[in-house]
């Protein structure tokens, strides 16, 4: 019975049946003959009518029967195929299949099953209730970021088995809202009346997932997730498509420590000195968890340090820090790892870093002078690296005049610092700009000797070139002729100022006097650049205090400018202590690579200009290659870009480039990518049976708790049209029933009458 019905114990109902044989048969007339001649006239009247009026008691009592039948089996849910109660066949079904393939899924029970495997499971099941002989469809829709069409409309059910055969977890995050959005994308080029079935986790980022705010996002009604969920649904339920939503059922272990960051602590990493990272480890779990970290270096087997954590409460963190010296120069990684829990994916972390033997600067000299200690470089060259050759600074300096400065090569230089440079050629300008644009930094001081009309057309450009601000006019007096201003208002919470952060060496910033400065302006709309400090005075002769300091981010590299000069022409900033500890605050700053572009998350690609040419570059991971790539020229430069294919996995990957001319000790060879997972997905709340309830409302909507269910609701097909009709006609029998019943009695009383 089974396969006729999808809910067979409703047919028990049916016994219902036997109430108006009942009622038919007590109510019979029974009467007992007593002679009387009058009536003998009436007996033999009824008589007549006799067999007519039985015929029509009958046919009520057959209607009441089939209305009671017809009403039992539409509550049982007839089945419409082809060995089905009322057989022939079906209309052909376009199933879509949702199918959560985030890491998250991958959270092991004790008896080693996985909510992931649990989702194939039913997705299998449900393709076996499918035809190919009825034309039936499946639609196959990964839910990890971004969501993935791997099968549209096919009636090709082998295919869909396999493919979910073959289907395996993913280092991704959850996107059920995307998954969503694309079944209702696709549910447009099929007929009406799909069935989607959503098949995970049902993690709660992947659903209520917020996202980032904008000012557009604040006019948009539908940028809240519930707005925009319920906004699918209804474009479903327009498609008169059913929506089945499998409850994943309770889960007796959720605790899971994740590490959630792993950082470099150190202002410059050079060769032989210890490089510091921190590693931060997260709770997502119910209960206090302890955690044993482990580093390790290069993809060594054996950890470099160790750390045991102390017990970490839910929703806090926990951080082991960690120093290792690398005695070679280039790309390096380390790799964090946490003991093992239930869900293995977020355990691991690398990091990605670039190693150098010194930071090489180039300072280019506007003004030099006979007296070294009267040039514009001589103060920044100690500051940097106060003893010379012999020195152990990090700082590698080497100094040359303005008009020399085009045959220098900066492919060779971490940053570049102009001094009071008054000229400079349009090529040269293009080199600055490139160069900051790969991650140079550029440290730019003016003076009297500056040109403003030649560095804002080929530095400034309007905003788009690697100067900050337009210089506009001189501002101040000389140091005879008035008060000097001072370094106010520094951003000490950016970077490059946060040493000054402590308020006992933060006044240190005002202390030195500044009698001239070069007023500038920001071009309008220029979100790439910020005011990190002003320069006032108490006896005002400004209308408002004027940019001391400013920041530009171009590509991967930053342009800080110095508004005055960098010698003692202009103000005392040198003969202060203030001057070593800004400008190699500064200096740190500028030549410490954006770790972000070496170390991605999952789904993100690669991409690194390179300044040389190079014949091809072998993408591997974990030892195996996985693809090889061919560096393109960039348009208008003489450099290549290497861009990688979207890296899905999480791991270390390598670059390795052959054929590289021999140009630039920038080319690293090879070159070391982390990918990470996104450690959001770590949270594993997911969201409750209530509400799921509450967020997908709708007739069009069924929750299901086991895998029964889902195969039961998939057996229905177009279930709400079988029943549907089955209610429909017990209505109609039950109207004719009553209509015949009247019709019959009124036509009886009239003969009698």
């Amino acid at each position: 019975m089974g396969s006729l019905f999808g809910i067979p114990g409703m047919l028990w109902w049916g016994i219902g049946i036997s109430v108006p044989i009942l009622i038919h048969l007590f109510a019979r007339q029974r009467y007992q003959r007593v002679p009387w001649a009058a009536m003998d006239f009436l007996l033999r009247a009824f008589k007549k009518l006799r067999r007519r009026i039985r015929l029509e008691q009958l046919l009520l009592l057959a209607l009441r029967i089939l209305a009671i039948l017809a009403f039992v089996l539409a509550l049982a849910r007839p089945l419409l195929n082809s060995t089905g109660l009322l057989g022939g066949n079906d209309a052909r079904r376009e199933v879509v299949l949702l199918v959560d393939n985030s890491f998250s899924m991958g959270l092991k029970a004790a008896d080693g099953s996985t909510p992931f495997l649990r989702a194939r499971e039913a997705a299998v099941s449900i393709l076996k209730n499918l035809r190919s002989d009825r034309g039936d469809t499946v639609t196959l829709i990964t839910t990890g970021r971004p969501p993935r069409t791997l099968l549209s409309a096919s009636d090709d059910l082998n295919r869909a088995r396999a493919e979910l055969d073959q289907l395996e977890l993913s280092d991704s995050a959850t996107d059920l809202m995307g998954g969503l959005q694309t079944a209702y994308a696709l549910a447009q080029d099929l007929p009406e009346g799909a069935e989607v079935f959503l098949l995970s986790d049902l993690q709660r980022t992947g659903l209520l997932r917020p996202a980032p705010a904008t000012p557009a996002s604040a006019q948009d009604p539908l940028a809240k997730p519930e707005a925009l969920l319920s906004s699918v649904l209804e474009g479903l339920r327009a498609k008169k498509a059913t929506i089945n939503i499998l409850l994943p059922g309770e889960v007796a272990d959720q605790d899971n420590l994740a590490i959630v960051a792993i950082e470099p602590k150190d202002r410059a990493l050079v060769m032989g000195s210890p490089t510091s990272v921190q590693v931060t480890v997260k709770n997502f779990g119910r209960n206090a968890l302890r955690g044993r970290v482990r580093l390790f270096a290069d993809g060594s087997t054996t950890a470099v340090g160790q750390e045991e954590l102390e017990p970490i409460a839910p929703g806090q963190s926990g951080v082991a820090d960690f120093r290792h010296p690398f005695t070679t120069p280039g790309s390096h990684t380390f790799e964090a790892r946490v003991e093992s829990d239930s869900l293995e994916a977020d355990n691991r972390r690398g990091l990605a870093l670039e190693i150098v033997q010194r930071l090489r600067v180039l300072i280019v000299d506007g003004d030099p002078k006979p007296d070294p200690g009267e040039s514009e470089s001589f103060f920044l060259a100690s500051a940097l690296d106060p003893g010379g050759e012999s020195s152990r600074s990090v700082f590698e300096v080497e100094t040359v005049e303005e008009t020399r400065f085009d045959l220098a090569d900066l492919r060779t230089k971490d940053l570049v610092v102009l001094m009071n440079l008054g000229l400079v050629s349009r090529q040269r300008a293009q080199d600055l700009r490139e160069f900051v644009a790969d991650g140079g930094g550029l440290l730019v001081f003016l003076g009297d000797k500056v040109q403003p009309a030649t560095l804002n057309s080929l530095l400034w450009q309007n905003g788009a070139g690697c100067l900050p601000a337009e210089i506009l006019e001189p501002v101040g007096e000389n140091r005879d002729q008035g008060l000097g201003f001072a370094i106010e208002s520094p951003v000490v919470e950016h970077p490059a100022l946060r040493y000054f952060a402590d308020p006992a060496i933060r006044n240190w910033l005002g202390l030195p006097p500044i009698y001239k400065f070069w007023r500038t302006r920001v071009a309008p709309g220029d979100t790439s650049t910020q005011v990190l400090a002003t320069f006032d005075r108490r006896s005002a002769t400004v209308p408002a205090p004027l940019p001391a300091l400013l920041e530009k981010t171009l590509g991967r590299g930053r342009t800080i400018l110095f508004t005055s000069g960098g010698d003692q022409e202009w103000g005392d900033l040198v003969a202060f202590p203030t001057y070593v500890l800004l400008t190699r605050e500064l200096a740190h700053y500028l030549t410490r690579r954006e770790n972000r572009f070496e170390n991605l998350e999952v789904g993100q690609s690669y991409q690194r200009r390179l300044r040389s040419f190079a014949k091809e570059v072998a993408l591997s991971r974990d030892g195996e290659q996985i693809q090889v790539l061919t560096p393109l020229a960039i348009e208008g430069t003489s450099q290549y870009e290497v861009r990688t294919q979207l890296l899905e996995r999480s791991g270390v990957y390598r670059l390795d480039l052959s054929g590289v001319e021999a140009s630039g000790r920038r080319e690293l060879t090879p070159i070391h990518v982390a990918v990470n997972v996104d450690t959001s997905e770590s949270d594993l709340a997911r969201l409750s049976p209530a509400e799921v309830a509450a967020l997908f409302v709708g007739d069009h909507i069924k929750i299901l708790t086991n895998l029964e269910e889902t195969a039961t609701s998939t057996a229905l097909g177009r279930e709400g049209r079988s029943w549907w009709w089955l209610l429909a006609l017990a209505m109609g029998l039950l109207l004719l029933e009553t209509a015949l019943s009247q019709l019959f009695g009124l036509r009886t009383k009239g003969e009698s009458a």
